[in-house]
Formats: C-alpha cells, sequence, structure tokens
C-alpha cells in the first residue's frame, strides 16, 4: 500500500515537475538568445551602419520568436528549439557594410535591413522547397573543402572586421595596413584580450551558456570604470567607446518605416550575398538536424522539418531578421532539463517578447570593444576550426582549395573566391575521378571464354587464338576524362605480337554515358578499320545505345560493329569469328574424330558410339528436364541446344549453349541424383544417347568400351571444372 501511494504521488507531481522544468529551461534559453541576439546584431550593424543596432536587435529578436514559436509547436520532436544562427548573420556582417557605402547615409541602414530581408526570405523558399521536393539528400554533394574554405574566410574577414571596427578603418587588406597610430592600438588591446578570455572559457568549459555572462561581465566592468571616470554616456558615445544609437520609441522594427528609402539597385547587387546566405543556412541546417536526430536518438522527417523551418523564416523576412534553423544547443539543453511535454517554445517566445521592449536601450549600452572583441572571438574560432584544424583532416589537395579560398577572399574578393573554390574542387574532382580505373577489367578470350560448349579440337583452338580477342568491361559513369583509358588499353592490347582480331567492350556495369564519351568510341571504331579488327559493344541499356547511335555508332554499316545483348553472346560471337563459321552453317567433324586422341581411340570410339541410341529432336523439345532421375548422358551430334534453370523469382536464367560434340547430362550422372537443369533444343538436333544400364551391361561384355566411355566422361568433367574456375577468376 505504502508502495502504491508513493507511485500515485509521483505520478500526480509529474506535470508540476514538468512545468517547473519547462519555465526554468525557458528562461535560461530566452536569456541566452536575448544576449545571443545583441551580439549578431552588433555584427551586421557596426561602423556606418550603427545607427541600426537597435533595429538589428529587434529584428533578430524576432525572428527568435517566430522560429521558437513555429518550430517548438510543430516540430516532431518537442523540445526541438530553433532561433536566428551567426553563420547567415557572420556572412553578411563581412558583406553588409562594403554592400552599402557607395549609397547615400540615408539609404545604407534601410538597403542593409532590406538585403537581411532577402537573403532570409531566399533561405525560407530554398529550405521549404528543399522539403517539399524529399532534396534533402542533396547537401550531401555540396563540396566539403568548398564549404570550410568559405568558412575559414568568413573568420578572416571577420578578424579584420574587428580590428576596422575599434580601430576606425577599412575592413579590408589595405585597412589593416592603415593600423599604424598609437590611437588606434590601444582601442585593441581591451578588444583582443576579451576575445581571448571568451575562447579560453569557451575552450575550457565548453558552456553555451558562458558567453552571455562573460559579456554582462564586460558590459558591467564597463560602465562601473564609467561611472567611477565621471563619463557619462553621451561623452563616451562621442569618443565612440560607445555606439551612436537614433532614440527610438516602442518597438524598433525596420519595416514598414524604411521601406521608402531603400535602394533597391543596391539591393540587386548584393544577389550573390544573398545567394551564399540561404545556401550555406540550409547546409547547415541540414547538419543540424542530423545532428539533433543522432544526439537524442530520434528519427525525424528531414523533409517536414525543412518545411517547418522554410514557412517560418519566410514569415521572419517581413520583420527584417537574419535566417534561423535548428538550435543544437538549447535543445540538448532541453534534454538534459528532462523535459518531455511540449511548450517550451512559446514560454521561450516570452522571454525573447520581452527583451523586445527593451532593445534600444541594450543597443546603446553595449561598448565598441565588447562587439570588436565579440567579432574577433567569432572570427578566431572560424579560422582555427575551418583552416587549421582541417590540415589534419583533409588531404592536400582538398586543404589546398580552402587555403586558395582565403587568399582570394583576403586579397580579392569574398565571391570570387567562392566562385573560384567551387571551379577548383570541380576540376580537381573531374581529374582525380578521370584518373579512377573505368575499365574493371580487361582480359582475353583465352582466359575467359563463353559458356558455349564447343568440341575439343575448337575449344583447342580457341585457346590458342584466344589472346587475339581483348575483352574491356568498363564501370561506373563515362565522361571526356575516364573514357580515354579505353582507348589507352586498346592501343596496348594492338601491339600484341599476335595481333587484335575482336575487341569486346562490355557496358554492364557503367552508369551513364555524355556524348564526349560516345565520341571516343566513335574513334575506336574507327581505329578498328585502321588496325582491321572488329569491335563487338556488350550489355548496352537503352539510354547507352541512343548515346552511341547519336554520335554516329552504328551496328554493320563499312565498319565490323555488332551490338550485343551480354557478355556471353559477345564471346560466342568472337569464337565463331575466330573459328571462321558460325552455329548455323558449321559442319562439324563426327564424334569420334573430335574427341579421339589418337586414330586408335578414334575406331574404338566409333564403336562406342555405334553402342548408343540415336535420338532427334525438334526445335523446342526438352532433352532433358529437371527433377528427372540422371539415368542417361547425351552427345550431340548435330544442331544446338541449350541449359535453362528456374530461378526463385520465376525468371528462366540461360547458363550454356551446347553445340555437337557437347555432352550433357554427364553431371548428374556422375553424382547419381536428380537433374537441376532443363536442356532444350534449340534447334533440330540429333543426339546419341547411353542410359546406366547400357553401361552396366558393356562392363560385362565389352569392358574394354566402358572403361573408355569412362575416361571420356572423367575428360570432359575436368574441362568443365577448369571452364568454370576460369569463369569464377573473372566473375567479379
Amino acid at each position: 500500500m505504502v508502495a502504491g501511494l508513493g507511485t500515485e504521488s509521483l505520478q500526480k507531481n509529474k506535470p508540476v515537475s514538468q512545468a517547473i522544468s519547462i519555465v526554468t529551461a525557458s528562461l535560461v534559453v530566452g536569456l541566452d538568445s536575448i544576449g545571443f541576439a545583441v551580439a549578431l546584431a552588433a555584427l551586421m550593424f557596426s561602423g556606418q551602419l550603427a545607427p541600426g543596432l537597435a533595429m538589428g536587435i529587434t529584428a533578430v529578436l524576432a525572428s527568435s520568436i517566430v522560429l521558437s514559436l513555429t518550430v517548438g509547436t510543430l516540430s516532431q520532436l518537442r523540445t526541438h528549439m530553433a532561433g536566428a544562427q551567426d553563420i547567415g548573420a557572420a556572412i553578411l556582417a563581412v558583406t553588409l557594410v562594403s554592400a552599402v557605402s557607395g549609397l547615400t547615409p540615408d539609404a545604407r541602414v534601410p538597403t542593409a535591413f532590406a538585403i537581411i530581408a532577402a537573403s532570409t526570405l531566399a533561405t525560407g523558399i530554398l529550405l521549404f522547397a528543399v522539403g517539399a521536393f524529399g532534396a534533402g539528400r542533396l547537401v550531401r554533394y555540396f563540396p566539403l573543402e568548398v564549404l570550410a574554405g568559405f568558412m575559414a574566410a568568413t573568420g578572416c574577414l571577420l578578424l579584420m572586421g574587428g580590428v576596422a571596427m575599434v580601430a576606425h578603418v577599412d575592413a579590408s587588406l589595405s585597412g589593416m595596413l592603415q593600423v599604424k597610430r598609437m590611437e588606434q592600438f590601444v582601442p585593441l588591446v581591451p578588444a583582443v584580450l576579451l576575445a581571448a578570455i571568451i575562447y579560453l572559457a569557451m575552450t575550457r568549459f565548453r558552456n553555451s551558456f558562458l558567453l552571455l555572462g562573460i559579456l554582462l561581465t564586460a558590459l558591467g566592468l564597463f560602465h562601473l570604470w564609467r561611472l567611477i571616470a565621471g563619463v557619462s554616456m553621451a561623452e563616451a558615445a562621442a569618443k565612440s567607446w560607445l555606439p551612436v544609437v537614433p532614440e527610438v520609441s516602442g518597438l524598433a522594427f525596420a519595416f514598414p518605416d524604411l521601406f521608402n528609402d531603400i535602394d533597391w539597385s543596391g539591393v540587386g547587387a548584393a544577389a550573390p550575398t544573398i545567394a551564399t546566405v540561404s545556401a550555406i543556412s540550409l547546409f547547415a541546417a541540414l547538419l543540424n538536424v542530423s545532428a539533433i536526430e543522432f544526439a537524442t536518438g530520434h528519427d525525424l522527417d528531414l523533409d517536414r522539418e525543412m518545411r517547418i523551418t522554410g514557412g517560418s523564416n519566410i514569415l521572419v523576412a517581413a520583420t527584417g531578421g537574419p535566417p534561423g534553423y535548428s538550435n543544437l544547443a538549447s535543445t540538448l539543453l532541453l534534454q538534459k532539463f528532462g523535459i518531455t511535454k511540449r511548450g517550451v517554445g512559446i514560454c521561450v517566445a516570452v522571454v525573447e517578447l520581452a527583451g523586445l521592449w527593451y532593445a534600444a536601450s541594450i543597443a546603446a549600452a553595449v561598448p565598441t570593444f565588447v562587439v570588436g572583441g565579440l567579432i574577433l572571438y567569432f572570427g578566431y574560432d572560424m579560422v582555427k576550426d575551418w583552416l587549421v584544424s582541417t590540415r589534419k583532416v583533409y588531404s592536400k589537395r582538398e586543404w589546398s582549395v580552402v587555403l586558395l579560398i582565403v587568399v582570394i577572399a583576403v586579397f580579392y574578393s569574398f565571391l570570387l573566391a567562392i566562385l573560384a573554390g567551387l571551379l577548383i574542387a570541380t576540376i580537381l574532382f573531374a581529374y582525380s575521378y578521370a584518373n579512377s580505373p573505368v575499365v574493371r577489367q580487361t582480359t582475353d578470350l583465352a582466359s575467359f571464354p563463353s559458356t558455349t560448349e564447343r568440341q575439343p579440337a575448337d575449344a583447342q583452338q580457341l585457346a590458342e587464338l584466344g589472346r587475339t580477342v581483348r575483352i574491356f568491361r568498363l564501370q561506373g559513369f563515362l565522361f571526356f576524362g575516364t573514357s580515354e583509358q579505353v582507348i589507352t588499353h586498346i592501343r596496348e592490347a594492338a601491339k600484341d605480337s599476335l595481333g587484335l582480331k575482336v575487341v569486346i567492350i562490355d557496358f554492364a556495369r557503367v552508369t551513364e554515358m555524355d556524348s564526349a564519351s560516345a565520341n571516343t568510341f566513335k574513334r575506336i571504331v574507327a581505329m578498328s578499320k585502321t588496325n582491321q579488327f572488329s569491335v563487338i559493344f556488350s550489355g548496352l541499356n537503352d539510354a547507352l545505345t541512343e548515346t552511341l547511335r547519336r554520335s554516329g555508332v552504328n551496328a554493320g554499316g563499312e565498319y565490323k560493329v555488332t551490338f550485343a545483348h551480354d557478355l556471353d553472346v559477345s564471346l560466342a560471337e568472337a569464337e565463331a569469328t575466330l573459328l571462321g563459321f558460325t552455329a548455323e552453317s558449321e559442319t562439324p567433324p563426327s564424334l569420334a574424330k573430335s574427341y579421339a586422341q589418337s586414330p586408335d581411340e578414334e575406331r574404338a570410339l566409333k564403336t562406342l558410339f555405334a553402342e548408343m541410341t540415336r535420338r532427334d529432336h525438334v526445335q523446342g523439345e526438352a532433352i532433358i528436364s529437371a527433377g528427372e532421375k540422371a539415368n542417361d548422358v547425351f552427345f550431340i551430334q548435330s544442331g544446338r541446344a541449350v541449359v535453362l534453370r528456374a530461378q526463385a523469382d520465376g525468371q528462366v536464367k540461360r547458363l550454356r549453349t551446347m553445340l555437337p560434340g557437347a555432352i550433357v547430362g554427364d553431371v548428374g550422372y556422375g553424382l547419381g541424383g536428380l537433374r537441376t537443369a532443363d536442356v532444350i533444343a534449340e534447334t533440330a538436333t540429333e543426339t546419341l544417347s547411353i542410359s546406366v544400364q547400357q553401361i552396366e551391361h558393356l562392363a560385362r561384355t565389352k569392358p574394354a568400351l566402358a572403361f573408355l566411355f569412362n575416361r571420356l566422361l572423367n575428360r570432359a568433367l575436368a574441362e568443365k571444372v577448369l571452364a568454370a574456375n576460369r569463369m569464377t577468376e573473372h566473375a567479379g
């Protein structure tokens, strides 16, 4: 009873415990979001854009409020939190000042907000489209070295931006070289010191909410010093220690008040930045959701999460806020609080909403060195993570792309650096792929015959001439770089002392081929005329066949070109070419002559075959049926038969082709079991058969013939084992 009462009490208190956890966690996450909003706004609205700082804080907070409400309420994961993120803001921070520097002072802040809003709108549309079309996996095709180079270049530009903000110079390489006077170095000292403290603290303790505490401490120490020194807020702003923030009443939203002052030509010129922000935000959003899945153990519908986040960003664009998506740190913190109910998103939004009313006051009280130190911290952290640390992770080729992007971004242009990185990564990928083995296997007919069973004399001839037939089995995607490997292999094969009579090119494992590759095979066909060999294209699907035909490669004509269904058919055609006849026109010697190794053995074999039963089979007739008892051995006198086996899926697979001189049913006879396959007469076929009873009779009456039969059977089985071994070696 006591235990029962205790359990009931816990169950009654569980909703109360959840409520307390939700409120506590919401206060922590909400306060951190407010501090983070100040930091992000300070990143974007510095220097010439400082008058827009108050509105910037409002816009960032509005972005987080919308994302907290929508993602927190609609996501499959009840503790899934989202808000404005630093990657998009960092990109905008690097480019906004330069984007509006040529505009009139009244148009700079409105145009900056328009660029931010356009970036967020583009991000929202892109995220929603990815979710709507189920295309989230496409992000995995983005070259990681280009992403790393972009992040490292952003870090370098942030470092330059932090120095420029505190030292009052341009955020460029030439501006950095202008930092020479003592009055420029002095303000840098507290900014660099603050950046170092933030970095050491965040590295050592790894507490996502520690940043807020450090910033508040720096803010408090500055104002304590200001009060002791008797410096007013206005005097501090006049000395550039504090930003100049225009007075606003109520909520300081950018739109619609600033809409009429936007310079739309400046927005259009920032289109590359807008595209970059949306693309990188998409990539980061997908990675964050994947990380949340891994950390929480919840399997989320990635497309649904992208639709929710995309729709949220479309709403955020109306506020002029930066793009946002899943917040990994906040989500994991809520998991640690043990929260299992919904509602935390609404509570966090309420806390963030309270911060909106004090945005202007907060912005005016943040010292310049605090913002500069924060920018320097972000910049150094990104450079360390994406330029320094990747040196040990990436190959020299990949890291060289990262370094090149950074150099171009610092010395020339950020956009040019990204475009150059993508171009170089693509060229290096194409070069690497072009050097990967597209020719999966090269062999010849002597090592890899067809499954067609031929007379011993023909088999011996094919073994001797087999090197004149070269087989090239291709794989993967064929484009202008990889297909050149095929020509190189064929040229080498043509140098063989025996010459080259047939080239078989197998496309069974080729996924796709471009027009440049098709033109390469057209050159191979032209080469065949000069070098007097025929070409057989094997295993082509409809798309590959059409690509070849568009380039002018067709069967027949003045060139000896053949299209074959599969490799085995190609091998059989090549064998027929070497033997000088086709299966329909062949006139084979007698069975005794084809198997005999001496005149005496030929006479003995004639006697043996005379003891056998002659049978005529019409086209389509079953010579052997699967499941029958293996009591007979058949020798094909004339015609052609095929061995077929039913598969588990109901399909029938063609195993071998049997020509005159082939022995049928010997394996089943030797094992003494049941037939495992059907043997069907493909044309009118004549066979000689001998049963178990006949063999036993010969053993009693004519033991020499019985011995000769067993020796013939053993030799045939040994040849089949050797052929099977060769097939196994080349099956890969």
